[in-house]
């Protein structure tokens, strides 16, 4: 966004394998003339050692890369980033395993104000489904932010089978703020509002008692 162009950026790329979501988002960061850096977490030391090899290969020097495990070196690594950059604007991107984000990490994430944008790609719809409610669900009190999905694209990688990837975009935001989001959907506010409420519920009706019954009554 214009206001926040002229702040270092960071992003933070959890679960980051090989690097190759990170290394792409720096190259595109760097081309733009964003001042900008890479931040990768990966379990995997071999991981992380190609994807060092890659940013070599690619000429690309605003990334770094983290072995261990990502509740471990990201709480670490965000504390130091603010530190040295109270002002940085930053986004994360996470692509866990099947089983989900640790809920350390996801801990981080949410406490972490900084971070005003995530995007989520998962390979497990049931455990994206537990992590999302983990970083959307508002702890009761008016005025703190919370994540707010706003986009989900269904990536169909393996035809023919049950699998599927999901992409979901977060922003954070006051959970009392008014948002353009279908989720959660608004409660009507103006007659007009509850008129249009009402016609689509009675045609709901309506369809329901033209269907016929499961077990056939």
């Amino acid at each position: 966004s214009p206001s926040s162009s002229s702040r270092p950026r960071v992003v933070l790329d959890v679960c980051c394998g090989v690097g190759t979501i990170g290394l792409t988002i720096a190259r595109q960061l760097r081309a733009r003339g964003t001042e900008c850096k890479v931040l990768g977490f990966e379990l995997v030391k071999d991981a992380v050692e190609n994807a060092k090899e890659n940013a070599k290969i690619n000429d690309i020097e605003n990334a770094e890369f983290l072995a261990g495990r990502a509740e471990d070196t990201l709480p670490a690594a965000v504390r130091r980033l603010y530190e040295a950059t109270p002002d940085v604007d930053v986004s994360a991107i996470v692509d866990p395993p099947r089983p989900g984000l640790h809920p350390g990490v996801l801990e981080v994430l949410r406490q972490t104000k900084g971070v005003k944008r995530l995007v989520y790609i998962s390979c497990n719809p049931d455990s994206l489904a537990t992590d999302v409610v983990r970083l959307c669900k508002p702890a009761g009190f008016d005025g703190e932010e919370c994540f707010v999905p706003i986009r989900a694209v269904a990536v169909d990688m393996f035809p023919h089978t049950l699998h599927c990837e999901m992409i979901m975009v977060f922003e954070r935001r006051p959970h009392y703020e008014e948002s353009s989001s279908p989720w959660p959907p608004r409660a009507p506010r103006t007659t007009q509002d509850a008129d249009e409420a009402g016609n689509a519920e009675e045609a709901g009706a309506a369809v329901d008692e033209e269907m016929p019954a499961a077990n056939g009554e």
